[in-house]
């Protein structure tokens, strides 16, 4: 095609709207029909032009300034209107304007959408149209497209679906048309990295040679410009279109359809709520990123399908002038059917990193259409709506990505376990036993039973001496935070022929959301203080028959948080699993707090370094005590370890180990008890030969 623009004058320069034809009408050979052509589409463009523009123009006399408008008219496309649809008519006329740059194929998908949708079920009839791609001759730097189509209506049913459906499907094709416009404008930026080019135009030169396709509905000219339109950057483009020659040529093959119907189903995902307080253009913008971190997403998933992929863009916005908000875009995929990730989740993770942080109602878009992989549309705000600093978004895009990971969520499923009668009573009789003076403590053992997906439930098993008021009316009377059931309560026996041993069987159910950890995993010991502390005001002071190891481990953590200082809550959640990762766990209580908290740092190290090789190990000596940790990005060096650590036949009590997972690290810790500084050394080198012949293999 000849690429010259038309010279054709139609008006004087006073109508500061006067097109010309992008391209050449060469085509139509008699200069008067393309006279009447080029009219007839000039009477279309100013009735389509906004009065408010039109009435700037004419007071108007700064060329510059009138070069602003044409800059201004485009911000308010795709602009889209009809004639009157009523009985007397039986056909109307539906025209768009848009721009004419990064929305090649936009005809196909309106005609399309109109078909598909106009009349349910029913195909529409289009009886005439006229179109052009065009400039304006006082403003020839922008590009538009106009196109006008003339719809039969053939009957009253026709006309009532037309009337209703219009005005909706209107607004849906303007969020679509300015979707592929961003998603396209954004496509072809050179601050695309190379890596999404590669992965682009691999996706869709698969696409051509594996899928078939009915000729009939995709011709050459889509497959050029779907492929084309995906590029990152624009010197690609000539070597990409004559690639696609050869392959169509030789194999004619086809990809994806246009991206509008991806847009189109995405659209469905705003809500009115969302949508009526939001810019079109602002939902365009957020639907082109998101078309864009699916297909990462996916990219990275072809390569990766067993490992865990995140796609994140975080992008400052305001809702008005004055409200400045976050919108935060979020594609994360699944490993197991038993994983959830919800708003809860999400909102966790990002108080995690901006404590100030509050939901903007309303504002949450959840793509669950693939079965492993949820897309997410979240905004956050500042109580106030006061503007986000440099440094808080800085924190937030470094630190987010690691907490949305480490906050999916695992359902585990109820585990049915009938109560073993002849423990509990075996345990009453122990208990019975305790108790020998009139002055003697309750005694108390405590076993988690179950949960289910709202609830904890504790079997307590209980022994007293029956000197005032029975069990039953304390329970009757009181009206605790936690619901204590009496399944059985019974005499055995009496202390002294004179004071009755009271017994209960008590079953106490509590509310599991307070005691979920960070990563979701249930805290039963922070459950198991809460009712200690609960029996504890119903019944005064007692003995915790089954619990004193567990609470000289708290009391050991405790100690262990003191000596370190105040920590993060990332920090704080790393520390509980270390401390309880310790094994054997009678060492958790038996090591001094200065020797773990100097464990522990090494544990942060490690974390912090950067790997060069397949591992890294950190290590020290501490007086008497080797302490270090090694890490990984794969977990199999552990067997290794534990198979050559073994064979050096150590006590119990002269090695403590340790072993955790950290957002993708595997980190095995040791503290070993070494009286001279060779046992050190040979111990290390045998990690690191053991270590570099795992890496030879790895």
């Amino acid at each position: 095609m000849n690429s010259q623009p038309d010279t054709i004058s139609l008006f004087s320069l006073s109508n500061p709207f006067q097109i010309k034809p992008t391209y050449s009408l060469s085509g139509i050979h008699d200069t008067k029909t393309q006279l009447l052509f080029l009219n007839t589409l000039q009477n279309i463009v100013d009735g389509m032009i906004p009065s408010f523009l039109k009435a700037e123009i004419d007071s108007e006399s700064d060329p510059e300034e009138i070069s602003s408008l044409f800059y201004r008219l485009n911000r308010t496309l795709p602009l889209f209107k009809y004639s009157k649809i009523d009985d007397s008519v039986d056909a109307f006329s539906f025209t768009y304007f848009c721009p004419g740059e990064y929305t090649h194929g936009v005809g196909r998908y309106v005609i399309d959408t109109l078909s598909r949708w106009l009349i349910l079920d029913k195909q529409i009839e289009i009886s005439g149209g006229i179109c052009l791609n065009f400039q304006f001759v006082q403003y020839p730097t922008l590009n538009f497209f106009l196109d006008q189509k003339i719809i039969t209506i053939r009957n009253k049913e026709e006309r009532q679906a037309m009337i209703k459906n219009l005005p909706a499907l209107i607004e849906e094709m303007k969020i679509n048309i300015m979707s592929v416009y961003h998603a396209r404008y954004i496509s072809s930026l050179r601050s695309i990295s190379g890596e999404q080019k590669n992965l682009l135009i691999q996706k869709n030169l698969s696409s051509l040679l594996k899928n078939p396709t009915d000729e009939n509905n995709r011709n050459l000219y889509d497959q050029m410009q779907q492929f084309i339109v995906k590029l990152s950057s624009e010197e690609k483009i000539e070597q990409v279109q004559k690639n696609i020659s050869q392959l169509v040529q030789s194999r004619p093959k086809i990809f994806d359809r246009d991206v509008f119907y991806e847009m189109t189903l995405l659209t469905h995902q705003f809500n009115s709520l969302f949508s009526s307080k939001r810019d079109p253009r602002y939902i365009s913008r957020i639907i082109a990123y998101q078309y864009l971190l699916k297909k990462t997403l996916q990219e990275s998933l072809e390569k990766a399908p067993f490992k865990r992929h995140l796609s994140l863009k975080v992008l400052p916005s305001t809702l008005s002038s004055e409200e400045s908000i976050l919108a935060l875009l979020i594609g994360i995929n699944f490993l197991k059917e038993t994983e959830r990730f919800e708003i809860r989740h999400l909102l966790e993770s990002i108080r995690s990193c901006f404590p100030e942080a509050v939901y903007v109602e309303h504002s949450l878009v959840v793509d669950r259409r693939h079965d492993r992989i949820r897309f997410f549309y979240l905004e956050i705000k500042k109580p106030d709506f006061s503007k986000i600093s440099f440094n808080e978004l800085k924190m937030l895009k470094a630190k987010l990505p690691s907490e949305l990971l480490r906050q999916i969520e695992t359902v585990v499923h109820p585990l049915f376990m009938p109560r073993n009668e002849e423990e509990i009573i075996r345990t009453l009789i122990a208990l019975s036993k305790q108790i020998k003076y009139v002055r003697d403590l309750p005694q108390v053992s405590i076993h988690y039973d179950q949960q289910t997906d709202t609830d904890l439930t504790f079997t307590i098993i209980l022994v007293r001496l029956l000197r005032e008021q029975p069990l039953s009316e304390i329970l009757a009377k009181d009206k605790g935070s936690i619901k204590i059931d009496i399944d059985d309560v019974r005499i055995m026996g009496h202390l002294k022929q004179k004071y009755p041993k009271e017994a209960a069987i008590l079953r106490v159910t509590l509310d599991k959301s307070p005691f979920f950890r960070p990563d979701y995993s249930v805290d039963l010991l922070r459950a198991r203080q809460t009712i200690g502390l609960e029996l504890t005001r119903l019944l005064g002071e007692f003995r915790d028959f089954n619990g004193g190891i567990i609470f000289k481990q708290e009391e050991a953590l405790k100690q262990l948080r003191k000596e370190i200082g105040l920590l993060s809550k990332t920090r704080e959640f790393l520390l509980e699993n270390y401390f309880y990762s310790l094994r054997p766990g009678i060492m958790q209580t038996i090591h001094e707090t200065p020797l773990l908290k100097a464990h522990f740092h090494l544990l942060t190290r490690i974390l912090e370094a950067k790997m060069q090789k397949p591992y890294l190990i950190i290590s020290e000596l501490n007086e008497k005590f080797f302490l270090g940790f090694i890490a990984s990005a794969a977990h199999t060096f552990k067997e290794e370890i534990v198979n050559v650590v073994g064979k050096l036949k150590l006590a119990s009590y002269e090695l403590t180990t340790s072993f955790l997972q950290i957002d993708g690290v595997f980190a095995y810790g040791f503290i070993l008890k070494a009286e001279v500084t060779e046992t050190a050394k040979q111990f290390e080198a045998t990690l690191i030969q053991t270590l570099e012949e795992w890496g030879s293999r790895s």
